[in-house]
């Protein structure tokens, strides 16, 4: 028997049923959500009228969507919604994530699939803490395929790729909370019930939720890829010092929870490279990050802050590569190339930190 330990809070903070039973299944729960989902869109034409509202924001007019059916297969793409008019043609695709990552069809080949449509959406429902982070990874990915001179901006994370095809990102909460009103507005409390039970289920995933283990998970392939990114970490520092290009005078590895960290310093600049596991999954772009030893109290921060309007490009939204943290203070997201051997990350590694070190020194 499991006891689950009840907190004192509102119906929606409470564990509900649906939450309660889900650790009992191993799928994944995107395929919980989306299936939820899909019963109480195809109850109500006011719950489909919400997220069609919410998915199409930012576009020039919003169309009616009469159905929405789930995992609708087109070639090599499936995306855990669809959207049809009272015509039958597919007008929105809704993709619903908690932390796993974009596959390899989104969001290009998920955009291709619906530029033929006069009016259309791709929408990524998401928990809030996720919003910033993927949106920046797929206008990342967008931006391969389609231009971004020709996108207008439409919304903090709504953008008009065509004048026909918007991509946006919403959140669960914005997203439910907005469907218990409006059914309860229209006397629907039933279906605010379940569409509540929903929202306590993906706040629970959200904010609490155990992902229970598969014997993948303890199996080499995880270990492994932990030692691997250490060891590049290693080798940036350790290559970069037998070339003349890093000093590590003073400076000793460190490990705390959830980072490994190596210190030194580039023309005057001290710095650390870390695998990050924080920021790797606060920001879900990359395991390896570098930041400037000092905080806010350092020279680095001062040398940032005067040439702050030079790292506009480490910001932009479609290559978000510099977060600011809580002091105030940059951290870089390190980008790691696919499919090459550890020298050709370790000498892409260091064009990224040379690249940022001369952008604070040339000031």
């Amino acid at each position: 028997m499991r006891l689950v330990p009840w907190r004192g809070a509102s119906s929606l903070t409470q564990q509900s049923l649906l939450a309660s039973l889900s650790s009992e299944f191993r799928d994944k729960p995107e395929n919980i959500v989306t299936t939820a989902l899909a019963h109480i869109l195809g109850r109500t034409q006011v719950a489909r009228d919400v997220l069609t509202a919410q998915a199409f924001l930012g576009a020039d007019a919003i169309p009616s969507v009469s159905m929405y059916r789930s995992q609708v297969q087109d070639g090599s793409t499936r995306p855990d919604l669809a959207g049809f008019d009272e015509n039958g043609n597919e007008i929105a695709l809704i993709e619903a994530k908690f932390w796993a990552g974009l596959t390899e069809q989104q969001p290009n080949g998920y955009l291709a699939r619906l530029d033929n449509s006069d009016a259309s959406a791709l929408c990524f429902v998401v928990p809030e803490a996720r919003r910033a982070s993927l949106w920046s990874e797929v206008l990342g990915k967008a931006a391969e395929q389609f231009s971004p001179g020709d996108w207008a901006e439409s919304g903090t994370y709504s953008k008009r790729i065509r004048s026909n095809l918007v991509i946006t990102i919403i959140s669960w909460q914005g997203l439910l909370h907005s469907m218990i009103e409006a059914t309860s507005a229209v006397g629907d409390h039933k279906t605010a019930h379940d569409i509540e039970q929903l929202a306590s289920y993906c706040e629970y995933l959200e904010q609490e939720g155990f992902i229970p283990l598969r014997s993948e998970d303890l199996g080499p392939s995880t270990p492994r890829l932990l030692g691997q990114l250490i060891s590049a970490v290693d080798h940036v520092i350790d290559n970069g010092k037998a070339l003349g290009k890093y000093s590590t005078k003073g400076f000793n590895p460190s490990s705390a929870r959830e980072r490994f960290t190596r210190y030194f310093e580039s023309r005057g600049i001290r710095l650390a490279l870390s695998l990050h596991h924080g920021f790797w999954i606060k920001y879900s772009v990359s395991p390896v990050w570098l930041q400037f030893q000092g905080g806010t109290s350092g020279p680095e921060h001062q040398a940032f802050l005067a040439a702050r309007d030079e790292f506009h490009g480490y910001e932009t939204a479609s290559s978000r590569r510099m977060f600011i943290i809580d002091d105030g203070s940059p951290i870089f997201a390190i980008r790691l190339p696919m499919g090459v051997d550890l020298d050709s990350v370790v000498e892409d590694v260091f064009d990224q930190i040379d690249e940022i070190v001369e952008i604070v020194t040339k000031v």
